[in-house]
């Protein structure tokens, strides 16, 4: 990043990286003067601005500006505990969707493809080869109190096992499971009364499946209890 005079904005530096609430847009924060000789005094001010991705991976950083910026966008429900909770904060399909984390010797048995409850995509567990895969991600600094995990499935069926899970809210040990049967449409399922003390909470999908069965999931929730 550099100077851009006409908008008021001198001696861009220090970048870091951020995410909106949601986690769907990524930002950099910098510090900036706002005329130019101003040195690296009491001057400088933090600035945020929406970054954007080339299509081999390096960030396409923003021109400085200091008017017309865009708002971070905040969604005060799931996506502020749920990262990239609809999949479709990389805006495609991808093989290591952002936000999650996968366990199995071969990790393609997880990735995002078109489709989904809303939006353009949706969570997958398949392979064309019997497959053990789990999909989760741990969402931190939980106030104590009570959730609702939900979230939007479909599935083949057949599946030695399939299901969703919420744990390690009450430490380590503690977990709720829901077996997810056949599901050719999407539907909702629901976790409720899960009781964090322990300031987190791993939201997980599991299959042990095998070849060509799969399990689909979109929107997932975990929300305070009312």
């Amino acid at each position: 990043m550099s100077t851009n005079a006409t908008a008021g904005v001198f001696a861009p530096g220090h970048n870091s990286f951020t995410t909106s609430p949601d986690g769907s847009e990524d930002y950099v924060v910098y510090h900036a003067n706002s005329a130019a000789g101003q040195g690296c005094g009491n001057h400088r001010t933090a600035r945020v601005q929406r970054l954007t991705w080339g299509t081999d991976g390096a960030p396409v950083f923003p021109t400085p500006a200091s008017t017309g910026l865009q708002t971070p966008a905040w969604d005060v429900g799931a996506d502020a505990l749920v990262r990239n909770a609809g999949f479709e904060r990389d805006r495609g399909a991808r093989s290591l969707p952002s936000g999650w984390t996968t366990t199995d010797r071969d990790q393609s048995t997880f990735y995002t493809e078109p489709g989904g409850h809303t939006g353009a995509f949706q969570g997958t567990q398949w392979a064309a080869r019997p497959y053990r895969v789990y999909t989760y991600q741990t969402i931190p600094d939980l106030p104590a109190g009570n959730y609702t995990l939900t979230a939007w499935v479909k599935s083949s069926g057949g599946q030695a096992e399939a299901g969703v899970e919420v744990k390690d809210y009450a430490g380590n040990g503690s977990k709720n499971y829901l077996p997810i049967g056949p599901a050719g449409k999407w539907t909702q399922v629901t976790i409720p009364g899960v009781s964090v003390t322990a300031g987190q909470a791993t939201v997980g999908f599991w299959s042990n499946a095998s070849a060509g069965q799969w399990l689909n999931f979109d929107d997932v929730e975990l929300t305070p209890s009312s």
